[in-house]
């Protein structure tokens, strides 16, 4: 009986063993529990702090655009996907130039920045400016207050079991009212400028933006002098009869369905008379004394109208010397030159196209 008592103070029942097996399992399980609640919290805490992030980024892109943008074109209540994303926003890069971003939700939930340069093709690009974006247009969309005249952009994030919901709102610079049209700019010149008369001109109109359409008509003061249709935001006309001074000229856009009609400031087109050459010839040269000679004047451009005035040095030739032009040409006849060299001038006056020119030669008498 002794070594029996002895036996069991010495090692531990079976009763005893499952006992302690069973609460080490329920601490195992507990401890287990604990560490994957804490993971689990680990986890919602980084996810929050990452959705926080992809909100803050998109919306620094999207603030940033906004405030540069030349139009934002609000919700048409008409369209049913008007409050979805893709967003459009489009301002001018002067003079001509124009950038586009474009904002969409690919399938896997990536909000996407698409940037567009007209002018320089390397930057055109797109870049992931948030991940894990719900796509469903009730908890992300933009959405236009015609109230407030400002951009309102709701963003979901979710990340795990984190959702986490932004609301932004944005007044642009210029808004276009839907259905109305918008103001469009137009900068006329010419080139050259000045001219001279007969000289084809170039009068020329930009008009921005380059997607608007329609024609612009030239006006030399209030009289329309020529209509040419925009093309990629250009519109030039040739005119080749300016008359000689100042000429008043404006560009008026016709507008279209998009944008509003408008008129350029008016601009001072110089034209100034045209250049003429004359030259001269002698029928007999040498001459011998009284026999008959005839001076023959001829001016370019032919259709110059005026006189020509004939001269032996500085002093005009005896008789009727001074001789209308016709088709540009006008002859001289004299018999009475005196023996020696004689240095022959025709000189034409000009008119109110073009300007004076003077022919030359030398005329030798000799003794019979």
């Amino acid at each position: 009986m002794l070594n029996n008592n002895l036996n069991k103070q010495n090692g531990f029942t079976i009763i005893e063993l499952l006992i302690a097996f069973a609460i080490a399992a329920i601490f195992l399980t507990g401890l287990v529990r604990f560490s994957q609640t804490a993971y689990s919290v680990k986890d919602d805490i980084m996810n929050q702090a990452n959705a926080v992030n992809q909100v803050k980024n998109a919306f620094n892109y999207i603030s940033q655009d906004t405030l540069m943008a030349g139009m934002v074109v609000p919700t048409d209540p008409s369209n049913v996907n008007s409050n979805h994303f893709p967003l459009t926003l489009r301002w001018i890069k002067y003079p001509i130039d124009e950038i586009y971003v474009i904002y969409s939700i690919d399938a896997n939930g990536t909000f996407q920045r698409n940037y567009s340069d007209s002018e320089d093709p390397t930057q055109n690009n797109t870049m992931n400016i948030a991940k894990f974006v719900n796509s469903d247009a009730a908890k992300t969309n933009c959405i236009w207050d015609n109230v407030q005249n400002s951009l309102i952009i709701n963003l979901t994030i979710s990340k795990g079991s984190v959702n986490l919901s932004r609301k932004f709102v944005i007044t642009p610079r210029v808004i276009k009212i839907p259905n109305s049209k918008i103001a469009a700019s137009i900068n006329g010149n010419s080139s050259p400028n000045p001219s001279s008369f007969g000289q084809s001109v170039n009068l020329n109109a930009t008009v921005l933006p380059s997607v608007a359409s329609g024609m612009v008509t030239f006006f030399d003061g209030g009289n329309s002098i020529g209509i040419s249709p925009i093309i990629n935001g250009a519109a030039t006309y040739p005119v080749l009869n300016l008359s000689v001074g100042g000429h008043a000229i404006k560009a008026v856009y016709s507008g279209d369905a998009n944008y509003l009609a408008i008129t350029s400031n008016t601009w001072t087109q110089t034209v100034n008379k045209a250049s003429t050459s004359t030259s001269l010839a002698s029928s007999l040269s040498p001459s011998t004394f009284g026999q008959s000679v005839r001076f023959k004047a001829t001016v370019v451009p032919n259709n110059a109208t005026g006189t020509i005035t004939f001269k032996d040095g500085g002093t005009a030739l005896p008789g009727n010397s001074t001789v209308m032009i016709s088709s540009g040409t006008a002859t001289f006849e004299i018999s009475t030159l005196v023996l020696g060299s004689h240095f022959i001038t025709a000189i034409y006056s000009g008119d109110s196209n073009y300007t004076t020119s003077t022919g030359t030669l030398t005329q030798v008498v000799n003794n019979h």
